[in-house]
């Protein structure tokens, strides 16, 4: 498999593996399309406060920087990736006109997700692994032959409530579901596919949100042996090696966030690798955490006002993360909370 990335203009260039297989628009009708946007007002570089960890150097390395100043760019960026959008329904009617072709459609249950959306420039990112509203808030589409009636549903659902919703679907009582299935900690928005108005547990309870980016902690490594790799003589490949980068990753930046977001507010905590912590009360907070955030999606749906340094929303605060723990041991197990990283607990905590 090959991977291509996109390219905005010919100066423009990432590196690594990114930059070797990045290319321009596949010339073809369809992504010839200008739509016709104005950027929101998240759009544009992130204020960073002085002394904060800001990964916006990590993205222009892998990908190339875009500059603010050339917007045209920026269009063209997105233009693209709405293009990229308009090519996957292409390729989802395909699927669509197969199943109804074959007598299939009236005896299948389709399900459209993405497990993430994509910055486009808004609080100064691109991609993904940012816990953005852009990002980690996508929506799921679900086709039953038996709902004819198209709706609309603002409920918050998770990733893992999709298996236990299949399930129910399927035939199996959601009871069973928990009794079979205890691996299972999802739960199963059916009911709200034909009735949006139906209680939800979630809209409360809130979806966890956990993000690593492991990528940045492998710079000064591979800086190491592209020295190693470019040097000639064995005189200098040895000076290359005892001078050059460094061995081990750099676990002691802040790539790793976790958080809550439910109906109304998002909390965010960033920490490094090596401090996955639980804070138990507001100075564990401030302690072993590189930063912390909270927003209130309904006033603030840009995430442009962080009011987690607001003395008056200090007991809001701590109540979402109490309920990020909660969740946390409600789905993963506070006693796991590091175990998706290879090797001992030890290496990756304080």
């Amino acid at each position: 498999m090959i991977l291509c990335f996109f390219q905005t203009s010919p100066e423009i260039r990432g590196s690594g593996l990114v930059g070797d297989h990045q290319l321009p628009a596949p010339i073809e009708a369809l992504y010839d399309l200008k739509h016709d946007f104005e950027f929101p007002k998240n759009f544009g570089p992130r204020n960073v406060i002085e002394g904060n960890f800001d990964a916006t150097y990590i993205q222009n390395t892998i990908y190339g920087e875009i500059p603010y100043s050339q917007p045209q760019l920026w269009k063209k960026f997105c233009n693209y990736y709405f293009n990229c959008l308009r090519d996957v329904d292409r390729h989802m009617t395909t699927v669509l006109n197969a199943l109804k072709s074959s007598n299939q459609l009236d005896n299948t249950i389709i399900f459209m997700i993405s497990d993430h959306g994509e910055m486009l420039g808004q609080h100064g990112s691109r991609g993904k692994v940012v816990p953005w509203e852009e990002s980690i808030r996508v929506p799921t589409l679900v086709y039953h032959p038996d709902l004819k009636k198209q709706k609309n549903c603002e409920s918050v659902i998770s990733n893992i409530d999709i298996v236990p919703s299949i399930l129910e679907f399927s035939g199996i009582e959601r009871n069973e579901i928990k009794t079979n299935y205890p691996e299972l900690k999802g739960d199963s928005f059916s009911n709200l596919v034909e009735n949006p108005d139906d209680g939800n547990d979630r809209n409360t309870e809130g979806h966890l949100i956990h993000g690593v980016q492991i990528i940045p902690t492998m710079f000064d490594v591979a800086e190491k042996f592209r020295h190693i790799g470019l040097a000639e003589g064995y005189v200098e490949k040895f000076t290359a090696f005892a001078s050059e980068g460094s061995f081990l990753p750099d676990f002691s930046l802040p790539l790793n966030f976790k958080g809550i977001v439910d109906k109304k507010y998002k909390f965010i905590r960033s920490f490094s690798p090596r401090m996955n912590n639980i804070p138990q009360n507001y100075e564990d907070l401030i302690k072993n955490n590189d930063n912390f955030e909270l927003y209130d999606l309904e006033n603030d749906p840009y995430e442009m006002n962080d009011m987690s340094k607001n003395e008056s929303y200090k007991e809001l605060l701590m109540t979402m993360n109490d309920k990020c723990n909660k969740l946390t041991d409600k789905e993963i197990g506070l006693e796991n909370h590091v175990l998706h990283l290879p090797g001992p607990d030890w290496f990756w905590t304080a």
